[in-house]
């Protein structure tokens, strides 16, 4: 009699339970499908060991359900990372810039087969003033290119600081006697600029400039 009254006790105690279990369960439209609340209340009145991990929920678990909302994510943040840093790029070019102030080639003319000296100047804007302050000029890199009155390039060379803005470099003018352009590029880690045709360099034949120098020397 005591056995059917527990069995029986039993029974009922295991039905409100997963009754209760139900009720919880169907208020919660997030946990349908991932968990058995039915089988846990058994397990504990047969004396098994219940798993106790928490069960995931919500946004969590439907990423962990549907990968496709995680690679969306991860894609949507590496498109606002490119997007930030094609503005920062766009902001720092309009925040600085490069100008040529001055430039000049020593001798000019020059004869050919000789040497002669480019010196450029620049100059960088920034909106930071600090940068305009004695002791913060800016590196630079610079190179000379000339080319021929048909837009052929006939010499190329690097230009080096020589003092502050200043740089400067030797071209060997070994070309045929006639009028080239310089074009000069400078570029910097703010900033770059482009000078077309911004010299003009005259070569003339050894005959002409040894006439040249007695013209000098008699005037």
């Amino acid at each position: 009699m005591t056995k059917s009254i527990f069995i029986l006790v039993s029974f009922a105690f295991i039905v409100a339970v997963a009754s209760l279990a139900a009720t919880a369960y169907a208020g919660c439209s997030a946990c349908q499908g991932e968990q058995n609340w039915s089988a846990s209340a058994i397990s504990f009145l047969e004396g098994k060991a219940v798993d106790e991990t928490q069960p995931l929920w919500g946004p969590k678990a439907e990423r962990m359900r549907n990968p496709q909302l995680n690679s969306n994510a991860d894609n949507a943040q590496k498109t606002e990372g490119v997007a930030s840093d094609s503005s920062k790029g766009a902001a720092n070019a309009q925040a600085a810039r490069i100008d040529l102030i001055n430039v000049s080639v020593e001798p000019n003319p020059v004869s050919s087969g000789s040497y002669a000296k480019i010196i450029a100047v620049f100059k960088e804007s920034t909106l930071d003033s600090s940068a305009d302050q004695p002791g913060k000029e800016t590196l630079m890199t610079a190179v000379a290119t000339i080319t021929d009155s048909a837009n052929r390039v006939v010499g190329k060379l690097s230009l080096l600081r020589s003092t502050d803005n200043e740089y400067s470099g030797i071209w060997n003018a070994n070309v045929a006697a006639g009028i080239y352009n310089a074009t000069i590029v400078a570029s910097s880690m703010q900033a770059s600029g482009t000078f077309k045709d911004a010299l003009q360099i005259e070569v003339i034949g050894t005959g002409n400039a040894a006439d040249s120098a007695t013209v000098k020397a008699t005037a």
